[in-house]
C-alpha cells in the first residue's frame, strides 16, 4: 500500500478540516435561518457590521413575537434625533449598501466584499489610487484607499473584479481594525437612549430613592458565559439654597448567562438606596454610567419631604 509523504497527509488534513468547517457552518446558517424565519434572518444579515455579540444572543434567543418591538428599538438606539421624523443614521447605513451594491458586486453582492464592508464604515475614502495593471510587474489590479493618509489596499487577486483587503504589517493591520472598532462604536449606538427611572419613594414608612434600568438598554460586554458590565451610579442631594447634604456613589456589577439575560429582557435592574431627609425641598440628581461603551445617562428629581 502506498504511503502519503508528510505534505500531502499534512494537505489532506487541512483538507478535510476546511470541508468540515464549511459544512458546520452552512448547517448552523441553514438552523438560523429556519429559527430566525426569512424577514428576521435578512435583518440579522444586513446589519452585520454594526450588531454588537450581546444583541447577536438577545435577537436570535427572544420569542419570535417580541422581534418586530426588538428591531424597531436597535433603529431607534442609532437615530442621532429623535425630534426629526426620519432615522438619518438607518438611511445612511442602507444607502451605503445600496451603493457598495452598485460599486463592489462581483460574483456576490456588493455590500458583503472588502471594500463594502470598509465603505459602509468608514464611509466613501478621501482618495482612491486604481492601478489596473498592478503595481509592478506581474502585479495584480489593485486599489489604494485612503482615509486622510491611512492607506487601505485592495487586490484583485483571481482577476474576477472582486477586491480582497490586502493584510499589510501587523501595526497597520492593528490600527486599522482600531479604526473600524471606532467606527462600529460610533454606528453601533446613540449614548442619549440610555435611560432609566428614578423616583422616590416610601417603603414600609422609610425614604428610598429608587433606580431603575431596563435590561434591554443596558450594553453588555460579551463573555464566554454571557454578558457582563458595570454600572456605575452617582446621586447627589442638595437644599434649597443649593447646598449638598448627602452624596452617593457606587459601582453595580451587572452579569448574566446567555439564558439568564434572555429571560430578563423584559424586566428591570432595580438599586433601592434608603436615605433620610428632614421635612423640606431637595432637588436630587443622578447620573448613571454604563462602563460598557461608556454610555451616560443624567436624572434630576425634585423630592418635597413633608414629614
Amino acid at each position: 500500500m502506498k504511503r502519503l509523504s508528510s505534505k500531502k497527509r499534512t494537505f489532506l488534513c487541512f483538507s478535510v478540516l476546511a470541508l468540515a468547517l464549511i459544512f458546520i457552518q452552512s448547517c448552523q446558517s441553514y438552523r438560523l435561518k429556519s429559527k430566525l424565519g426569512p424577514e428576521d434572518a435578512e435583518f440579522f444579515s444586513k446589519v452585520r457590521y454594526i450588531i454588537t455579540p450581546e444583541e447577536k444572543k438577545v435577537f436570535t434567543e427572544i420569542p419570535p413575537e417580541e422581534r418586530a418591538t426588538w428591531k424597531e428599538e436597535f433603529w431607534k438606539r442609532r437615530d442621532p434625533d429623535l425630534e426629526t421624523e426620519h432615522n438619518e443614521f438607518q438611511e445612511t447605513y442602507f444607502s451605503r449598501i445600496k451603493e457598495a451594491n452598485r460599486l463592489f458586486t462581483a460574483g456576490r453582492p456588493g455590500w458583503l466584499t472588502d471594500r463594502g464592508e470598509i465603505f459602509i464604515l468608514l464611509g466613501p475614502p478621501t482618495n482612491i489610487d486604481k492601478h489596473p495593471m498592478g503595481r509592478g510587474p506581474g502585479g495584480r489590479p489593485t486599489e489604494v484607499w485612503y482615509y486622510g493618509f491611512f492607506p487601505v489596499v485592495f487586490i484583485d487577486e483571481r482577476g474576477t473584479g472582486d477586491y480582497v483587503r490586502f493584510q499589510n504589517d501587523v501595526i497597520h493591520i492593528h490600527k486599522l481594525n482600531e479604526a473600524l472598532e471606532a467606527a462600529r462604536m460610533t454606528l453601533q449606538y446613540r449614548t442619549e437612549f440610555f435611560d432609566y427611572l428614578l423616583k422616590f419613594e416610601r417603603e414600609n414608612g422609610r425614604q428610598v430613592i429608587v433606580v431603575r434600568i431596563p435590561f434591554r438598554k443596558i450594553w453588555f460586554k460579551s463573555t464566554e458565559e454571557g454578558g457582563e458590565t458595570i454600572l456605575k451610579l452617582s446621586l447627589e442631594v442638595s437644599d434649597y439654597s443649593g447646598q449638598v447634604v448627602w452624596a452617593y456613589e457606587e459601582d453595580f456589577p451587572v452579569k448574566f448567562s446567555d439564558k439568564e439575560l434572555v429571560k430578563r429582557i423584559g424586566e428591570d435592574f432595580v438599586v433601592r438606596i434608603p436615605v433620610k431627609f428632614n421635612k423640606g425641598k431637595y432637588d436630587l440628581k443622578s447620573v448613571l454610567i454604563n462602563k460598557t461603551g461608556d454610555e451616560e445617562g443624567k436624572k434630576s428629581l425634585v423630592l418635597k419631604i413633608k414629614d
